[in-house]
């Protein structure tokens, strides 16, 4: 049997730690050792919430990569879509979806009313999921069918900002040597909280685009690129630089959008601080339990003393008996941050200005592995803490007789 763990039980026991009897400094100890990991804890989810929830949306607008002509200078600029360059890239691991599109600036026109955009010109082969997800009205465009159509899908700032709805005809204008207009019929309306690019993002069919640019199907302003996992972006967008000709250029949504992602390593940052800050304040209350502990327990240790126990003995008692009361704390703080953030991840409680975060709720990204190595790390620094006091004990005389 292991004694000192024993007698670390016993005396845990006999504490009945959080009861009226238990000392206020060791109460409130506990207490801040469980704000702190809740604050640890909640701090890493929300982050990973804000950049997951982040990323998908840029992704879903603009996906994980694009391949271009080199030096693009205007929306006119194109490459030949050859299967050569298709059956190039396919053969690298990790591709999900490729489909090309023709871009090109445009303004609509309803009644007397104008809004600048930018046409996003697609064949049947697209991100219908992500549009369909956030479709609030109507349809998405049918960009399958056998001849060109003339639907097009906005966003509700759009149609709040022309009073424009589904079924609705507007007139789009196209500037190039010379102005050109096509008439359009709204399908559908989407809304997300990246507004952004709700203000400029709309869709119809590549064909009309092409057809403006006096281009064959086979030309098209370049290929967007949808990844099977997120994570490999950018080892992936080095690969296909490899393959694809001199004249193209692969770039990834943190090429294309450095001020979003910037953005986030600043919260980074935050959350960083906001850890050693708790860290620093987790490791002065244990350090303080451990000496109000020996200072409470000075009797008991005199007394063991005196009937033989030695200083590593009653170090280890000591020990077991501090990491049982730190393994409370930790328990409460876990059990604490994981209710709070499934109740947030399932009923969205803290709302967020989305014109601001981009977002409607406070998000939430439980990670079990960020758990376990919060935990982990606590208990080591604790380890090494509880190291220090132990020192005291060697100094504690024997009961005089």
């Amino acid at each position: 049997m292991n004694l000192p763990l024993y007698i670390a039980y016993k005396l845990l026991r006999s504490q009945k730690i959080l009861s009226k009897n238990t000392k206020p400094a060791i109460k409130i100890g506990i207490v801040a050792i469980s704000l702190s990991v809740i604050i640890m804890m909640l701090s890493i989810f929300i982050l990973s919430g804000f950049k997951e929830t982040i990323k998908n949306e840029v992704i879903g607008f603009n996906s994980h990569l694009k391949i271009e002509k080199y030096n693009l200078s205007n929306d006119k600029n194109m490459f030949l879509y050859k299967d050569s360059v298709l059956s190039q890239i396919k053969k690298i691991e990790g591709i999900n979806k490729i489909f090309p599109y023709v871009k090109k600036t445009s303004i609509l026109k309803y009644n007397n009313l104008t809004h600048p955009v930018l046409v996003n010109g697609f064949d049947k082969v697209y991100n219908s999921n992500f549009f369909s997800s956030h479709l609030i009205k109507g349809s998405l465009p049918d960009l399958g069918s056998e001849k060109e159509n003339n639907q097009i899908l906005i966003s509700k700032i759009m149609s709040d900002k022309l009073k424009i709805s589904v079924g609705d005809d507007l007139i789009s204008y196209f500037f190039d040597k010379k102005t050109r207009l096509r008439k359009f019929k709204v399908c559908g309306i989407y809304e997300t909280t990246m507004i952004e690019f709700d203000e400029y993002y709309c869709i119809i069919d590549i064909r009309t685009l092409q057809r403006l640019n006096n281009w064959t199907q086979n030309k098209v302003g370049g290929l967007e690129i949808y990844l099977k996992d997120n994570n490999s972006t950018l080892e992936l967008t080095e690969k296909i630089n490899e393959e694809i000709s001199f004249d193209l250029l692969a770039s990834n949504f943190y090429d294309n959008f450095p001020q979003i992602f910037s953005w986030l390593e600043l919260q980074n940052i935050n959350v960083r601080i906001i850890i050693i800050l708790m860290v620093i304040i987790g490791l002065v209350n244990i350090v303080t339990i451990m000496f109000v502990i020996l200072a409470t327990k000075k009797t008991f240790y005199q007394i063991t003393k005196s009937i033989g126990f030695s200083n590593q003995v009653l170090r280890k008692v000591f020990q077991y008996h501090t990491t049982f009361i730190l393994t409370y704390g930790l328990l409460i703080g876990n059990i604490v941050a994981l209710l709070v953030s499934i109740i947030q991840k399932k009923f969205k409680l803290i709302k967020l200005d989305p014109t601001v975060y981009f977002m409607e709720y406070v998000p939430i990204k439980i990670n079990f592995i960020d758990v376990a190595l919060l935990n982990l790390s606590a208990i080591v620094l604790s380890l090494f803490v509880l190291y220090l006091p132990t020192i005291y004990i060697g100094k504690v005389s024997k009961v005089k007789q």
